[in-house]
This record gives structure tokens, C-alpha cells and sequence, in this order.
């Protein structure tokens, strides 16, 4: 710990950080908002667990996630957000999986469980999503996820809300599927 006074240079960058900060939780925010009112599985508003915005600086990642509302299905989120050099930040079960991440910057979508048995399941149904969907494992978390480059997406910067927004629509029916036929599995 240092006992230095602040400098102009420190309070500029404080004031930087701040406003950066806020303009990307109220986009991030924005998002949430639009998957809460998704009809079916997504429940209107926040649970507990939900988190519109999480900066995660071990895995390199921005995102949010929303608990969907599939009993019997417990654990089961949908996740969105930002993905930093993801073939080098974050560690799949597998090196087959690793090489099947991204090595650029990337935004992302998933559809995620963290109990043993939905995990199995996810990973039996995973490929009745699009072809763009993948599935990696994480220790005590599973997904299917899909990227896209983050440097297609910051030519527009004050776009992101709305492109993340329309990537969504189009994604939701595609995993939609998938956990219907997880919830009739699980019930058995």
C-alpha cells in the first residue's frame, strides 16, 4: 500500500472508469431487461441469482445471466455477454473443446445447467441446437454456447445493446428445443 496523494492523473482515470462503467452496466442492463420479457422459460424481472452484469477478470469475461424457469430443471441460465481471447482465458474440460473456442475477442450466447444430471443432459441434446452452437464443459458448469467477433460489434459501440438485443431473438428458438426435451427427460 502506498501513502501517496492522488494525482490529477489519478482522479481522470477514477473519472474515466466510472463513466465507462456505468455506460456498460446501463447497456448490460438494457439486455437483461430484453430477456426477462421473453415469454416461456425466461421469468419476468430478477431472482436472487441473476446478474445483469459481472465482470469476471480470471476467465476474462463481461456478462449477465438469467435463471430460466424449467422445473424440473433447477440450475438451467441463459448467459450473454463478452468473452476476452476465450481459447486462452477460459479452460474447458477437454483439449478438443479448448481448440473449438474462439481465439479472438468474441460477444457471446449461452444456455447453461450446473447440476451433475442436467449436465449430462445438456451435453445429450446439445446438437439439437443450430450448427453454430457448441458445447464445452467447465468443472461444475456445462453450455452450449455461441460467438461471434467482438470486433464486428464495436464498429457500432453505441449499437452493442441493440445488435446483443436481435442476436437473442434469433438465438432463443434455437435452444428453445433443447430444453424443452431436457424438462421431459428430467421428469422422468
Amino acid at each position: 500500500m502506498t501513502s501517496e496523494s492522488p494525482r490529477l492523473e489519478d482522479f481522470a482515470a477514477a473519472i474515466v472508469y466510472v463513466q465507462a462503467g456505468s455506460r456498460i452496466s446501463n447497456a448490460f442492463e438494457e439486455i437483461f431487461d430484453h430477456v426477462s420479457e421473453k415469454k416461456g422459460f425466461f421469468t419476468k424481472g430478477s431472482v436472487l441469482d441473476d446478474m445483469h452484469l459481472d465482470f469476471d477478470s480470471e476467465q476474462n469475461l463481461i456478462h449477465g445471466w438469467k435463471n430460466l424457469s424449467a422445473a424440473p430443471l433447477m440450475t438451467a441460465y441463459f448467459a450473454y455477454g463478452i468473452a476476452l481471447q476465450p481459447r486462452r482465458s477460459l479452460q474447458p474440460d477437454g483439449i478438443r473443446s479448448k481448440e473449438s473456442l474462439p481465439i479472438e475477442n468474441s460477444i457471446f450466447l449461452c444456455l447453461g445447467v450446473t447440476s451433475k444430471r442436467e449436465m449430462k443432459l445438456l451435453e445429450e441434446h446439445a446438437n439439437n441446437c443450430g450448427s453454430g452452437w457448441q458445447y464445452f464443459a467447465f468443472g461444475a458448469n456445462s453450455i452450449i454456447a455461441t460467438f461471434k467477433p467482438l470486433k464486428d460489434i464495436l464498429m457500432e459501440p453505441e449499437a452493442f445493446a441493440g445488435t446483443m438485443k436481435s442476436w437473442i431473438d434469433q438465438a432463443v428458438p434455437e435452444i428453445l428445443p433443447v430444453i424443452s426435451i431436457m424438462q421431459k427427460q428430467a421428469a422422468t
